[in-house]
């Protein structure tokens, strides 16, 4: 099946995310197997997780950071970055990067125009990494979810429909989030690149699927709302 426009710059992306966690490991010298000792061998510091450089995986230094922080004793950073392509309007690419205490990296990566630009119908761009670990009883032991999003500048507030991942365990459930966006300011639009755009980063401790995203303006009007088909529903047609 051919691929075309959008799929095929999701493609290229996708393909470049897969040397992230090489990158990193080759730039910043990361010792995986100090991290993963099976006879309970030294876990890395605090410092040596913050000083993670997750950032390499990008393949270029022309980036603005939209967020960061810690989750479980590691480390997670979500980060803008033009498309490759050469082209009038150069549409955003976001990147969700972690590193988790024990070493292990983890990342994800979209590019598409701000919604609504491509119809009120197509959710935007939204990268998201979630884990779960399972104790020896089979119980949750850690869970997380981390995912960003790239929405126009009129839009205001975003409105996530989230449920249980696959994983969490039965009963569970979680409420839908209303969120405010933030604006990708005009220094970090001239070093990335970009025009200016806004968007949204969350990091959960609990393993969720994102089903639709709704958006609206500054007066409440909504302006677009989507399925993303990633929570096994088909979506919008």
């Amino acid at each position: 099946m051919a691929l075309w426009g959008r799929d095929v710059d999701n493609l290229r992306q996708k393909i470049a995310l897969t040397a992230v966690a090489l990158a990193v490991l080759l730039a910043g010298g990361l010792a995986f197997g100090v991290a993963n000792s099976p006879g309970g061998g030294l876990r890395p510091s605090a410092s040596y997780i913050d000083n993670a450089p997750l950032w390499r995986g990008l393949n270029t230094d022309r980036f603005a950071v939209l967020g960061r922080g810690h989750l479980h004793g590691g480390k997670w950073e979500v980060f803008a970055t033009a498309q490759a392509r050469r082209s009038r309007h150069r549409e955003p690419c976001l990147t969700v990067a972690r590193i988790s205490r024990d070493a292990r990296i983890g990342a994800a990566g979209g590019c598409g125009v701000p919604a609504p630009l491509d119809g009120p119908r197509n959710p935007p761009a939204h990268p998201t990494i979630t884990e779960t670990r399972l104790g020896v009883n089979g119980h949750v032991v850690l869970a997380a979810s981390y995912l960003a999003l790239s929405v126009a500048p009129a839009v205001r507030h975003v409105k996530l429909e989230l449920i249980p991942g696959p994983n969490a365990e039965s009963g569970s459930h979680v409420q839908d989030l209303l969120m405010a966006t933030k604006s990708l300011s005009a220094a970090q639009a001239r070093k990335a690149e970009l025009q200016q755009f806004r968007y949204v980063v969350l990091a959960l401790p609990r393993e969720v699927c994102l089903e639709r995203i709704t958006g609206f303006d500054a007066t409440g009007a909504q302006m677009f709302s989507a399925a993303t088909g990633e929570c096994g529903g088909e979506g919008d047609r």
